[in-house]
C-alpha cells in the first residue's frame, strides 16, 4: 500500500470561479423560464431568449455535456449571443431537471 500511496498525485478540483481565464456578462437580456412535464414523465427546464422576429431555435445538449455550452463567457461572443443578435425569437434551451424532493 504505501508503494501506491507514493506514487499517487493528488489532483486538485476544478473550480469554475477561480478561473483565470477573463469572464463577460451575457449579452442576451434576461431568459424566461419554464418547467414541465413530458407525457413519458420526463420533467425538463426551458430556457427562452427573445432576441427579435426571426423563427425560434432549439438548442439541446447531449448527455454529459452542461447547458451552459451554448453561454459560455469566457469566449469573446458565444453562440447564445451570436444567435441572439442576429434577432432569433424564442431562442430555446433544452435542459433535463431533476426536482429537488
Amino acid at each position: 500500500m504505501s508503494l501506491l500511496k507514493n506514487n499517487v498525485i493528488r489532483v486538485k478540483r476544478y473550480e469554475p470561479h477561480l478561473s483565470h481565464l477573463p469572464q463577460h456578462t451575457l449579452c442576451t437580456g434576461t431568459p424566461g423560464i419554464h418547467f414541465f412535464t413530458c407525457s413519458d414523465g420526463v420533467s425538463l427546464r426551458l430556457k427562452r431568449y427573445r432576441g427579435g422576429g426571426r423563427e425560434p431555435i432549439i438548442l439541446s445538449h447531449c448527455i454529459g455535456v452542461s447547458s451552459l455550452m451554448y453561454s459560455l463567457t469566457t469566449i469573446e461572443t458565444n453562440l447564445l449571443e451570436f444567435l441572439f443578435e442576429q434577432g432569433f425569437d424564442g431562442l430555446k434551451v433544452l435542459i433535463p431537471f431533476q426536482s429537488q424532493t
